[in-house]
């Protein structure tokens, strides 16, 4: 959202504005004239979207990869989704808010719903005020839950090659406890 944007504008390194173009777009439908060597969703981005949205986003990256460019989602891992049905209230961290000095504690329930192959976060993001009281910000959001061979399926349809998928970030392998599943595939040519 616009909001958003300015907030990311403002957090822009000084002298980096000239490197960094910021897009409000739909991801499923965005145009630019640019192409990229590298295109990188982090944080469960592409895990939102339903198959016929995350059909449309991997076609609308490719169109703007440069040959044999690189796409890296970072998604859920569904093993390790399984394996924990439910999570009460987990703590994932706390940060003091740049904009106010606030000191904020942020958790996570998940809860996996076995009907539609999702997982159902919600966030909480408690901020703790001067007054000593806390104040409760709620986000829920849903991540789709897809094997590597679904993916490596959707990518091939649409225009990807040499799929790889990875445990972490230091491309260990991907196994049943992996907290995360980061895929990596080349555009084809």
């Amino acid at each position: 959202n616009p909001a958003m944007l300015e907030r990311a504008e403002n957090q822009i390194a000084p002298g980096a504005s000239e490197q960094v173009t910021l897009l409000h777009a739909d991801l499923r439908s965005f145009t630019m004239d640019q192409h990229f060597p590298l295109a990188i969703a982090p944080l469960n981005v592409f895990a939102e979207l339903n198959d016929d949205d995350l059909a449309q986003a991997l076609s609308a990256v490719s169109k703007h990869l440069a040959p044999q460019g690189v796409l890296a989602l970072d998604l859920p891992n569904p093993p390790e989704a399984l394996a924990h049905p439910e999570i009460e209230d987990e703590l994932l961290q706390t940060f003091i808010e740049q904009e106010t000095g606030h000191a904020v504690q942020v958790s996570a329930h998940h809860r996996y719903l076995p009907s539609g192959q999702t997982v159902v976060v919600t966030w909480h993001y408690d901020e703790l005020l001067p007054n000593g009281m806390v104040s409760r910000h709620r986000f829920e959001t849903s991540f789709h839950l897809r094997t590597p061979e679904t993916l490596k399926r959707m990518l091939d349809e649409s225009g990807y090659a040499d799929v790889s998928f990875y445990g972490d970030y230091a491309f260990g392998a991907l196994g049943e406890a992996s907290k995360r599943m980061i895929m990596v595939a080349l555009k084809s040519t």
